[in-house]
C-alpha cells in the first residue's frame, strides 16, 4: 500500500518517488492488473442492456462468465494468467451489446534499469485535457502508471511553447507540463521532453510570411532563453529534450539543414546552460534525414551541440538497417534515439477502433520493431503511441479511448519486460527468418534473449535446433511451455538462454555509429543564415538565387556566453567560378549581442548541373578562447534559369486517351484538353487526399540516354498542398520527386524533377535492382497530396525530358 501512497502524493502535488517496481494504482486504469491479483474489469456504458457476460482470451477461449447484475459497474474475473482479454455483454437473445477489454501483465522482478532502450511516446501533458485540472491529474497518473507496468525506462511528453511563456521573459507559475514532468518521474520514468511551435510574439512575419507559425523563431536569442528556463525549471523530472520536432518536414516548419543545426547551437547552449547535465538532444528528423542532411551537420560544425542524435520512422522493420544509414553517420558518435516509431493500422470502428486483424498486426509490430531497430543502431527507442490517437484513417495508439489495453499494450509489457536493458549480440537471417539476439535482464536476471519470427510465412525454425533454453515465451508475454516452436511464423516470439549463448546467432553484428569527423568543442557564438523562406528548396536542401547578378545572403551572429568576444570571419568552401564576398573580417560581440552581416554571393551566368542541384558554401569563424564557429549552407539556382542542352517533348500530354484518372478511394477526379495540355479536378472528402492522374508513353515518348529529368509547365489555380511526379517503371516500381510549385504566387510555373532526386515510393512494387533505371519508365504521374476536404485544379502541358 505504501507504492500507492507515492503515487497519489504525486498526483495531488506533493513530493515524488520514483517506485522500485511498479504496482497498479487502486483504481486500476485500463482495467490492467498484476498476475497475482484477481483481475476485475469496470464496465463502460452499454452494458446495463445486458443479461450476462463472457470473458474470453487471446485464442478465443472462454476463461470467464457470468449473469449481470442490475446496476454493477463493475464484474470479476477471478486470477488470471498474463494475457489479453475481451469481455462482451450479451443480451437474452446472445446478442452483443457492448464491449470492453483488460490485460494481465507480470510484475516486474526487479526496478526497469534506467539504461533499457524500451521506452514509448504518451504525449501526456497533451492527451489528457479534460477541462478539470484535478480530472487531468488523475489521467495523467493513469497514463504513467499503464507505462510504467509496461516495463519502460521511459516516456516522451509534448510541450507548446507559447504556453509556457505567453509574452517575452513571463513564464507562467504553474502549468500542466509541470504536472505531467512531476507525476512521470514519479512513476519511476525518464521523461524526454520536446517543445513545439513558435510563439505570436517571436514570429517573423517579414521573413516567414505565412508559414511564420510553424517555423524557428529568427532571433536565436529566443530559443536560448527559452531553453535556459526550462533546464533550471524541469531539474530532476524532465532529463532530456529535444528541441523542435520534425522540423525538415513542412508541418513542423520545413527548415533546411543550415536552420535546424543553428536552432540546434541556440538551444544546447541555452539548456546547457540552465543544467549542465541535461541530456541535449538533435531536433529530431522525420524520418532519418537525408545524406544531406547528414553532410550539413559535418560540414556545420553541428555534432558538439547535440547528446542524442534523434530519428523517426513508420516504416516497415525490414527497411530499418537502410534506413537509419544515414542517422549513422550524422550521429557523428553520439547515440541514436528513435524517439517516435510505429505502425500505420487502419481503424474501422467507432472511435478508432481496430478489427483484429489489425491489432494483432501492430501487436506483431511491437516486439519486432524494437529488436530490428536496436540491430541497426539505435539506443533508445519510443513506440509511438501510448494513447489512442488517429490520423485520418490510421490508428497508433496502443491503448483504446478508455485507456483499456489493446493487444499492443500486452506486446510492450513483454517487450519491456524480456528485453529490460537489451543490448544487441546481432543476427541470423535467411531469406525468411529473423533472429535477433541480445543482452539483457528478463525478469531481473542477466541473461541472452532471442526474439524470433518468419519475415513472411512459415519456416522451419532449424537455425534455432540445439539452443539450450530457459524460457519461451510468445509475442505477448505467455509462457510457451512446450519450449521452442518448431517452426518461425509471422507471429515472433522469445526465447531466454543463459548468458553467452546467444553468440552464436551473431552471425551479423549490430551496426555502429560513424565517429565524429574530428575533435570540436561547442562555441557560444552561433552563425545563422537569413534568407526568406520563399527561398527554401527542402528536396536540394539550398537557398534559390539569381544568375549572373549579385546577391546579398545576411549571416547573423550571436555571442551567447557572458564575455565580449572578438574573432576573424573569412570562407572556407566557395564552389569553383562562383564569388562570395565576406563584408567584414573582423568581429566584436557582446555577451548576448546580435549582428547581422551581408555576404555577397554571385553565380556566372555561365554555369551548369552544379548550380541546379545546389552546392555548399561554408563560413568559418576563429574566436580565439571562445573558440571556432560555423555555418554551412547551400545555394541553387532555378532550372530554368539553366538552358538544357537538350529537349524532348512529350507530345501525348494534349491526348486525352493517354491519360488515366488516378485518385484516392471516394474522391472524384476528371481531366479534359485545355490549351495544349490537360486540366484536372479532383475534389477530396476526409479520406487521404492524394490524385496522380497517371500518362502512358509511347515507346517513343521514352527518355533518351542521358537525360537528366523531366520539366514541365504546371498551374495550380485552386487547392493546396505538395505536387510530385512519380516515375512509373515497367515492373511497377514508382520513383517519386517534388516539384518546387509556389502556391503563394500561384500562376504558371516551370517546375523541374530530377532523377537523382527520385526515391522509391512504399506504395508501389519493390524495384529488384533498387533504383530507377530511366530507360524503363513506360508512365509518369503528375499530382498532388493535398488537403482534406478540398478542391485542386492542376493544369500540365508542355511536358518535357531535359538534358543539362
Amino acid at each position: 500500500m505504501k507504492t500507492f501512497v507515492q503515487v497519489l502524493s504525486c498526483v495531488c502535488g506533493g513530493a515524488w518517488m520514483a517506485m522500485a517496481v511498479p504496482l497498479p494504482l487502486p483504481e486500476r486504469p485500463g482495467n490492467v492488473c498484476i498476475e497475482a491479483d484477481e483481475a476485475w474489469v469496470v464496465l463502460p456504458a452499454g452494458f446495463d442492456k445486458a443479461a450476462r457476460w463472457v470473458a474470453h482470451d487471446l485464442d478465443g477461449r472462454q476463461v470467464a462468465k457470468g449473469a449481470f447484475q442490475a446496476g454493477a459497474t463493475r464484474i470479476d474475473l477471478g486470477r488470471q494468467p498474463v494475457g489479453w482479454y475481451r469481455i462482451e455483454g450479451v443480451d437474452g437473445a446472445a446478442k452483443p451489446v457492448a464491449w470492453t477489454t483488460a490485460a494481465v501483465v507480470k510484475r516486474l522482478a526487479a526496478p526497469v534499469p534506467a539504461e533499457s532502450p524500451i521506452r514509448i511516446d504518451t504525449a501526456n501533458a497533451w492527451f489528457t485535457r479534460t477541462g478539470d485540472p484535478e480530472r487531468d491529474r488523475r489521467k495523467m497518473a493513469a497514463f504513467a502508471s499503464l507505462a510504467a507496468l509496461a516495463g519502460v525506462s521511459g516516456v516522451r511528453d509534448r510541450l507548446t511553447w507559447g504556453e509556457v511563456e505567453p509574452v517575452p521573459g513571463e513564464f507562467r507559475a504553474a502549468t500542466r507540463y509541470d504536472d505531467s514532468a512531476r507525476i512521470l518521474r514519479g512513476a519511476g520514468l525518464e521523461v524526454l521532453q520536446v517543445y513545439h511551435g513558435t510563439p505570436g510574439w517571436a514570429l517573423s512575419l517579414q521573413l516567414d510570411a505565412d508559414k511564420a507559425g510553424k517555423r524557428f523563431p529568427r532571433d536565436l536569442r529566443d530559443p536560448f532563453r527559452f531553453c535556459r528556463a526550462m533546464a533550471g525549471r524541469f531539474k530532476g523530472t524532465i532529463h532530456a529534450w529535444e528541441p523542435w520536432n520534425e522540423a525538415n518536414i513542412p508541418g513542423f516548419g520545413g527548415h533546411l539543414i543550415d536552420e535546424m543545426v543553428a536552432l540546434q547551437k541556440a538551444s544546447y547552449l541555452g539548456f546547457k546552460a540552465g543544467d549542465p547535465s541535461l541530456t541535449v538532444c538533435w531536433n529530431v528528423y522525420a524520418g532519418s534525414g537525408s545524406a544531406l542532411h547528414a553532410q550539413g551537420v559535418i560540414d556545420g560544425g553541428g555534432w558538439p551541440y547535440y547528446d542524442t542524435y534523434n530519428n523517426h520512422t513508420y516504416s516497415d522493420v525490414e527497411k530499418y538497417v537502410n534506413e537509419f544509414a544515414t542517422a549513422r553517420q550524422g550521429a557523428c558518435g553520439r547515440p541514436i534515439w528513435l524517439s517516435e516509431c510505429g505502425i500505420h493500422v487502419r481503424w474501422d470502428g467507432e472511435r478508432g477502433e481496430l478489427p483484429e486483424a489489425e491489432e494483432v498486426r501492430q501487436a506483431r509490430f511491437v516486439p519486432k520493431s524494437y529488436a530490428t531497430s536496436l540491430f541497426a543502431g539505435v539506443s533508445k527507442h519510443y513506440f509511438f503511441i501510448l494513447g489512442n490517437y488517429c490520423e485520418g484513417q490510421i490508428q497508433f495508439g496502443l491503448l483504446r479511448h478508455d485507456l483499456t489495453p489493446r493487444r499492443g499494450y500486452l506486446a510492450l509489457a513483454a517487450v519491456g519486460r524480456l528485453m529490460a536493458g537489451a543490448q544487441p549480440l546481432g543476427r541470423m537471417t535467411n531469406s525468411v527468418a529473423r533472429v535477433y539476439a541480445f543482452r539483457a535482464r528478463p525478469d531481473g536476471a542477466a541473461r541472452d534473449v532471442v526474439v524470433a519470427w518468419a519475415n513472411k510465412g512459415s519456416t522451419a525454425a532449424d537455425m534455432l535446433r540445439g539452443t539450450a533454453v530457459e524460457a519461451v515465451y510468445d509475442g505477448y508475454g505467455r509462457s510457451l511451455r512446450d519450449g521452442l516452436p518448431s517452426e518461425l511464423t509471422e507471429a515472433p516470439f522469445f526465447a531466454v538462454l543463459p548468458q553467452g549463448a546467444g553468440e552464436r546467432f551473431a552471425v551479423e553484428k549490430p551496426l555502429r555509429v560513424a565517429p565524429a569527423p574530428a575533435a570540436l568543442a561547442p562555441s557560444p557564438v552561433v552563425m545563422q543564415a537569413m534568407v526568406p523562406q520563399v527561398q527554401s528548396r527542402l528536396d536540394i536542401q539550398a537557398y534559390e538565387v539569381g544568375l549572373g547578378t549579385s546577391q546579398s545572403v545576411p549571416v547573423a551572429l550571436y555571442n551567447f556566453s557572458g564575455k565580449t568576444v572578438r574573432g576573424k570571419l573569412k570562407t572556407d568552401v566557395v564552389p569553383e567560378g562562383w564569388c562570395v564576398t565576406v563584408p567584414i573580417e573582423t568581429i566584436e560581440l557582446r555577451p548576448m549581442e546580435r549582428q547581422v552581416i551581408a555576404l555577397k554571393v554571385m553565380i556566372p551566368e555561365r554555369t551548369g548541373r552544379q548550380a541546379i542541384f545546389g552546392a555548399p558554401i561554408s563560413l568559418h569563424g576563429d574566436f580565439g578562447a571562445a573558440g571556432h564557429a560555423r555555418l554551412a549552407f547551400r545555394l541553387a539556382c532555378p532550372a530554368v534559369a539553366v538552358t538544357p542542352s537538350r529537349v524532348s517533348m512529350i507530345a501525348s500530354v494534349s491526348d486525352p486517351a493517354a491519360w488515366t484518372d488516378n485518385i484516392v478511394r471516394g474522391a472524384t477526379m476528371t481531366h479534359v484538353p485545355q490549351k495544349g495540355g490537360m486540366a484536372f479536378d479532383m475534389r477530396f472528402g476526409d479520406q487521404d487526399p492524394w490524385g496522380y492522374p497517371r500518362l502512358t508513353l509511347a515507346a517513343t515518348e521514352r527518355p533518351p540516354a542521358g537525360t537528366d529529368g523531366i520539366q514541365a509547365e504546371i498551374e495550380v489555380p485552386e487547392g493546396m498542398g505538395t505536387l510530385r511526379v512519380q516515375f512509373v517503371e515497367a515492373g511497377g516500381a514508382c520513383y517519386l520527386c517534388e516539384l518546387p510549385y509556389g502556391f503563394s504566387r500561384r500562376g504558371r510555373q516551370t517546375l523541374t524533377a530530377f532523377f537523382e532526386k527520385a526515391s522509391w515510393g512504399p506504395h508501389s512494387r519493390p524495384d529488384v535492382d533498387g533504383k530507377l533505371t530511366p530507360n524503363e519508365i513506360m508512365a509518369v504521374m503528375i499530382g498532388i497530396n493535398a488537403e482534406r476536404n478540398s478542391r485542386v485544379r492542376l493544369v500540365v502541358d508542355s511536358v518535357r525530358w531535359v538534358t543539362y
